[in-house]
C-alpha cells in the first residue's frame, strides 16, 4: 500500500492532539504516516498519541522545533502529502509582545508554506479564526453571516491581525508551482470559540472564580450571540478537509471556510452556565452586570496600570483585557453552509453529546478544584 503522509504542526496543543486522535478513530484518508511538529511532547501526550496511532496501525514520528526554523521544516516536509497547519500563539489577553506573535502566526506560516514549495508538499490545510474577520473595533454585529458577507475588518486585539495576515499569505500562495512542477493546493477553516476537554481553560477559570457564589456575572448582554464548536468537531472539520483538499482541489483551492455545529448560538456567559447548571451555578440577576462602557474604561485604565507596574517588575494577572471585552460584548454568529456543501460535513457529535461530554468533564474538574480549596 503507499504510503499516505500527514505533517501536523503544533500537534501538543488541544486542536492537534484532538486531530490526532480523531484520524485514527476514523482514518479515512488511509493515512500510514503522521509526523508531529511541536515545540514541545510530554510523556503523556507522546504516550497517548502512540497508544492511539498503534491501535490505528499508522507510523508516528515526533518532531520538537518551530515553524520559525526553516531547517526544521525542510526536514519535516520530506515525502508529505498534507500539511495540516495549527500551529499559533493565542494571545486573547493581549499581553504577549507583538514581535513574538508576528514571528510565530505571520513568518512562521510563510516558512512553511515556502519550505512546501521547495520539498513539493502540494496540499496545506490552514487552521484561521473567526477574528481574521471579526468582531472588529466599532463592535459592528454580524447575524448569521457567511465568507461573502461584507464586514468592516479593524481588529480589537492584535492577534486577529497576525491571523487575517497569516490566511491571507495561505489563500495568496494557492496555485503556487512547486520545484516539481506541481501546483499548491491550500484553503483556511475558521472555527469560532472552541470549547470542550479537561484543558477548556476559559471554562475552569469560571467555574474557580464563581466557585462559592455559584453566580455566574456576565459582561454581556443577552443579545451578543457568539459562534462556539466543539473541540472534537473542530478536529473533525480538519480531517475531511485534509482528505478532501486532495480530491477537489480546483472547488477547494484558496478558500476560507467558517466551521461550526449545532452548539446554540448564546451570549458567552450564558452557554458557559448551560455546561455548569448541574453542579448548581446560575446567572448573575443583572445582564450585563455594568453597562459597557464602564467596564471598558475601567479596563483600559487597569490595562495601562499593570503595564506600568510590569516596568516596575510587578506581576499582574487580569481575566479580560479591553479588546477581548468588545468581543463578548458584541453580535457575531456565522453559518458553515459553505463548508457542509463542499465538504459533505455533518458534526461527529450532536449538541447533546457535546452538552453531556462537557458537563461531565466540569464535574471531574470541579472535583479537583473543591479539593484544591
Amino acid at each position: 500500500m503507499a504510503k499516505k503522509r500527514y505533517l501536523v504542526t503544533g500537534a501538543a496543543g488541544r486542536l492537534g492532539m484532538k486531530f490526532v486522535e480523531i484520524v485514527c478513530q476514523k482514518n479515512i484518508d488511509d493515512v500510514t504516516d503522521l509526523r508531529l511538529l511541536d515545540l514541545n511532547f510530554s510523556e503523556a501526550v507522546k504516550r497517548k498519541q502512540k497508544e492511539a496511532c498503534t491501535e490505528a496501525n499508522i507510523n508516528v514520528e515526533w518532531i520538537v522545533g518551530s515553524v520559525t526554523d526553516r531547517k526544521i521544516l525542510r526536514s519535516a516536509l520530506q515525502d508529505v502529502d498534507v500539511v495540516v497547519h495549527m500551529a499559533s500563539i493565542i494571545d486573547f489577553r493581549d499581553e504577549l509582545p507583538r514581535s513574538k506573535l508576528w514571528k510565530v502566526n505571520v513568518q512562521g506560516t510563510k516558512n512553511l508554506i515556502d519550505v512546501c514549495c521547495q520539498c513539493n508538499v502540494s496540499h496545506f490545510v490552514y487552521t484561521s479564526s473567526m477574528e481574521t474577520v471579526g468582531p472588529n473595533v466599532y463592535r459592528d454585529p454580524m447575524y448569521n453571516g457567511n465568507e461573502d458577507t461584507h464586514y468592516r475588518v479593524k481588529h480589537v486585539m492584535f492577534y486577529g491581525e497576525t491571523k487575517h495576515e497569516a490566511e491571507n499569505l495561505v489563500l495568496a500562495a494557492n496555485g503556487r508551482k512547486l520545484e516539481d512542477g506541481k501546483r499548491l493546493t491550500t484553503c483556511a477553516l475558521r472555527p469560532g470559540e472552541i470549547y470542550g476537554g479537561l484543558d477548556y481553560h476559559i471554562l475552569i477559570e469560571t467555574a474557580r472564580d464563581n466557585l462559592k457564589s455559584k453566580t455566574i456575572p456576565s459582561p454581556s448582554d443577552p443579545s451578543h450571540l457568539f459562534s462556539r464548536i466543539y473541540i472534537d468537531n473542530a478536529a473533525w472539520c480538519h480531517v475531511l478537509a485534509a482528505k478532501k483538499i486532495q480530491m477537489i482541489a480546483s472547488t477547494i483551492g484558496g478558500n476560507a471556510y467558517y466551521i461550526g455545529d449545532d452548539t446554540p448560538k448564546l451570549a458567552f456567559a450564558r452557554l458557559n452556565q448551560i455546561f455548569l447548571e448541574p453542579y448548581g451555578f446560575k446567572m448573575h440577576h443583572k445582564e450585563p452586570i455594568l453597562p459597557f462602557w464602564i467596564m471598558y474604561t475601567f479596563l483600559v485604565i487597569l490595562f495601562y496600570v499593570k503595564g506600568f507596574l510590569r516596568v516596575l517588575g510587578f506581576s499582574t494577572k487580569v481575566r479580560i483585557c479591553p479588546g477581548a471585552l468588545k468581543v463578548v460584548c458584541t453580535c457575531f454568529t456565522f453559518s458553515h453552509g459553505k463548508f457542509q456543501e463542499h465538504f459533505g460535513y455533518k458534526p461527529l457529535k450532536s449538541w447533546e453529546e457535546t452538552l453531556e461530554e462537557t458537563r461531565k468533564h466540569m464535574g471531574i474538574i470541579l472535583k479537583e478544584i473543591e479539593s484544591h480549596s
